[in-house]
């Protein structure tokens, strides 16, 4: 835990465990998990001669699918001789990423940031969203406003927070919402579905994140930004893409559509989850991602599909 971010990973951390892959007959596969200096899952030298590119984001640059040499992020920096560094973790919202650049970028100094999105950050970017999801992190975390001030907060109605702080209280409150609760309420990835913009939750996110990509895009300055989506899901997948661009940030919106489609052909992209990358998938999004970094003039030669 962290009282600034909410969590962070450790550093200098490592595990060994098994991982298989979604589907029928799953693949079974051996991770050894390491995390770096300051928690990043690859940490490469500040000083180096090579370009530096900077990789953020949550879950699926944390990656704990697949062992370090089979991130997409090491496939790219192997691929483009480059010096590589790389910061995820699950849950992180687009603003914890922004305080994650502020603080290492700096020291860093990258040629390149590559920021990761997922249809879940409009989820942990606002709380009234999260509370209401049926995914959730649940814990104390940074908020954004619309003024740029910054709120911690569990992502629960103020009084439900208040109660929380009781064990006792805040068990009894989940029993009877438990026991009360109506199976057919609609969870608020079914209202940004249906409704879109006219689900009010829905509608602020979008506003607080469209300011957290500008201030993103600011903080850069003159390095070079480029973003995509993990995920295929709408309607964020098209409201990220539109609110990247808009901040200047250009969006590739066809690397989580490209492993989805896959997955369909029963290509075993997906680890066991069936959402997170195998190591099949890291290694087709990283040739997903230099094909694009070519398009934009990055990289300097597209790698064989």
């Amino acid at each position: 835990m962290d009282t600034e971010l909410g969590w962070l990973p450790k550093a200098h951390y490592s595990s060994s465990y098994e991982m298989s892959t979604h589907g029928d007959d799953p693949i079974t596969y051996n991770v050894q998990y390491e995390t770096k200096e300051h928690g990043f899952r690859q940490w490469g030298d500040v000083n180096s001669s090579k370009p530096k590119f900077l990789f953020i984001g949550d879950s699926y640059v944390q990656a704990v699918e697949v062992s370090n040499d089979k991130t997409f992020f090491y496939h790219v920096g192997d691929s483009l001789n480059l010096e590589v560094f790389a910061f995820g973790q699950a849950g992180y919202g687009t603003l914890q990423q922004k305080m994650i650049l502020e603080k290492y970028l700096p020291l860093i100094k990258p040629d390149l940031i590559v920021l990761q999105t997922c249809d879940n950050d409009f989820v942990d970017n606002f709380a009234p969203l999260e509370y209401n999801s049926k995914y959730k992190v649940g814990l104390r975390r940074p908020y954004y406003d619309m003024e740029g001030n910054i709120d911690y907060r569990k992502p629960v109605p103020k009084w439900k927070e208040v109660v929380d702080k009781s064990k006792f209280l805040g068990l009894l409150r989940k029993k009877i919402e438990n026991t009360f609760k109506g199976k057919d309420e609609k969870s608020a990835q079914d209202l940004m579905f249906e409704l879109e913009e006219a689900y009010p939750p829905y509608a602020s996110s979008l506003q607080i994140t469209d300011k957290l990509m500008s201030e993103i895009k600011s903080l850069a300055g003159d390095i070079p930004i480029v973003a995509f989506s993990a995920s295929p899901f709408e309607p964020q997948l098209t409201a990220f893409k539109e609110l990247s661009e808009s901040s200047g940030i250009p969006f590739d919106d066809g690397i989580g559509k490209e492993i989805q489609r896959l997955s369909w052909h029963k290509k075993k992209v997906y680890s066991q989850d069936g959402y997170h990358w195998s190591e099949k998938g890291h290694r087709k999004v990283s040739k997903l991602l230099i094909a694009y970094l070519y398009k934009q003039g990055i990289a300097s030669k597209p790698i064989e599909q």
